[in-house]
């Protein structure tokens, strides 16, 4: 059975593009029979046979998905190829585009924008007038906030906080990404003091002899940038 329908008589249009705004055939989750949501232009935007919804005045279009449990709410915009899933948020005017993904519980909140192949995941939360494009990935308990731009390959994960635009030092053994708080090389991510207390047996538990030797490196990087 159908959860939402499409209502005709309260569509939109965007750019060019019909929109409709949904009502709930059933009850589900926190959303009751009759309640009416945001805009979607077709069925195929978001998913009849879960909890996912799209609330308020947000709009979810071209070929975008929304799926499990994932809310689209406030006047947030999802388009292009985007998929939001998981129990992800996607809230307030924040934008969603591309062929980015925002999943697991993840939120995309104030004026911040994801897009390109960009992904969101874990309980990372993405603010502010922020950006997340290219091909970054923000993940973990993360959060990426005021006008920072973490783009390229960039990956901020863990506990990392980025407010300012992170350093990303390509062409080493490991990618590195400098955060407010945080280094990350390859799979590791932790705090500049940690870095600094780290043993030469926690080093060589990393990754062997290879992170042995880029450990050196990994200091003077945060030295030459006064971390």
């Amino acid at each position: 059975m159908a959860k939402y329908e499409l209502l005709a008589e309260k569509s939109i249009t965007v750019s060019g593009v019909k929109l409709f705004r949904i009502r709930a055939t059933v009850s589900f989750g926190s959303i009751q029979e009759g309640e009416e949501g945001g805009f979607v232009e077709s069925e195929d935007n978001l998913s009849q046979s879960d909890e996912a919804w799209v609330c308020g005045e947000a709009r979810v279009y071209g070929e975008a998905r929304v799926f499990g449990k994932a809310q689209v709410c406030g006047e947030a915009r999802v388009y292009g190829e985007a998929r939001v899933s998981g129990k992800a948020q996607v809230f307030d005017e924040a934008q969603v585009s591309g062929e980015a993904q925002v999943f697991d519980e993840a939120q995309v909140s104030g004026e911040a924008r994801v897009f390109d192949e960009a992904q969101v995941s874990g309980k990372a939360r993405v603010s502010g007038e922020a950006r997340v494009f290219d091909e970054a990935q923000v993940s973990g308990e993360a959060q990426v906030f005021g006008e920072a731009q973490v783009s390229g390959e960039a990956q901020v994960f863990g506990e990392a906080r980025v407010s300012l635009n992170p350093v990303v030092v390509l062409g080493l053994d490991y990618q590195v990404t400098v955060s407010d708080n945080a280094l990350a090389a390859g799979c590791q991510c932790h705090t500049f003091a940690a870095w600094r207390s780290k043993t030469p047996q926690d080093i060589a538990g990393m990754d062997g002899a290879k992170a042995t030797a880029f450990y050196p490196t990994l200091l003077a990087i945060l030295v030459a940038l006064g971390k």
